[in-house]
């Protein structure tokens, strides 16, 4: 993918020298001291699980695997409080680390407690599902060169059942949780008006036939060879359709996957608006892996909005 055309903010050097490095330097120490924690009571906990099973295999020799396994579930144990911390450390440096982010491009960031922006809607198009259970957090929303926009994080789960069966031959049934939706809710009024519903689905292949959006709509050819390898497109008006899937659309949409290839795309236009789901897990703004730094991690979360205002720039009608 090409680099994000809107022009990267004057004075990144000095906002992450001030405002995101003394964010980092606190995480690594607190990562630090988690560390040690995993380790300390990762050793303690497997002692006490060895010493605790060896005891049991004195007492009965027969169930010797028993022992085996206490020496894992003590040392697991063990293990919990340094990772807790450092999740919890993770999630703060990420938190702040997007608000701030979003203050110096001068948009508005709430961590939780919102209403999710259109989610019914997103519902009703297919792009995501309902689900059981569902938890919204870091919504960041503004306006880039006159465009409204929101894009939130959204985590959805079904509750599902199965049926399982033992050794004996009794069967028990199971509730277990399943994500089916972990990423992005992209949202913005779409600037020029239209009255068609228009959804750009991620290609299925032979299941595009099956009717999948229903008899009033049908799908549209592209013009674009790459595009069409990802998407089918479904329209209840082909001339709206074609005016609003242009090839300007179509290259800034898959831009918005940002070189992921984890990351499942998909959007719709509807009601005056745009919709855009992007699958994928927290990173979309930013991954805090064992490379990053400070300048990395802000660079990254700077693009991926320079990547959303390339795209609001694309629904009006900019070319460039």
């Amino acid at each position: 993918m090409s680099k994000p055309k809107a022009k990267f903010p004057e004075g990144f050097e000095a906002f992450v020298a001030e405002e995101i490095q003394p964010l980092f330097d606190a995480f690594k120490a607190a990562k630090s001291n988690s560390l040690k924690l995993i380790i300390k009571f990762g050793i303690i906990g497997g002692l006490a699980g060895a010493v605790a099973g060896f005891i049991l295999f004195m007492v009965k020799p027969g169930i010797w695997p028993a022992s085996v396994a206490l020496f894992f579930v003590c040392a697991g144990i063990g293990l919990i409080p340094g990772y807790v911390k450092l999740s919890k450390a993770k999630g703060k440096f990420s938190q702040n680390h997007i608000s701030n982010v979003a203050k110096f491009l001068q948009l508005d960031h709430q961590l939780t407690g919102f209403e999710p922006i259109q989610f019914e809607n997103f519902v009703e198009l297919g792009l995501i599902a309902r689900g059981d259970r569902r938890s919204f957090s870091n919504l960041v929303s503004g306006t880039h060169a006159g465009t409204d926009f929101s894009i939130y994080h959204a985590n959805i789960e079904e509750k599902r059942t199965r049926i399982t069966t033992d050794s004996k031959g009794n069967t028990r049934t199971e509730t277990y949780w399943v994500t089916v939706f972990n990423g992005k809710l992209l949202h913005s009024p779409y600037p020029r008006k239209f009255a068609c519903t228009t959804i750009i689905a991620r290609d299925q292949g032979w299941f595009n036939s099956k009717g999948r959006f229903g008899k009033s709509l049908k799908p549209m050819g592209l013009a674009s060879p790459k595009f069409e390898k990802l998407f089918e497109v479904y329209t209840s008006d082909q001339v709206e359709g074609r005016f609003l899937v242009d090839p300007t659309f179509m290259v800034r949409l898959m831009e918005l996957e940002d070189n992921n290839k984890d990351r499942q795309t998909i959007a719709a236009f509807f009601e005056q608006g745009i919709f855009v789901a992007l699958q994928g897990g927290q990173e979309y703004f930013g991954n805090l892996n064992d490379k990053a730094t400070a300048s990395s991690l802000a660079t990254q979360t700077v693009t991926a909005f320079l990547r959303v205002f390339d795209f609001l720039d694309a629904l009006k009608g900019d070319k460039k």
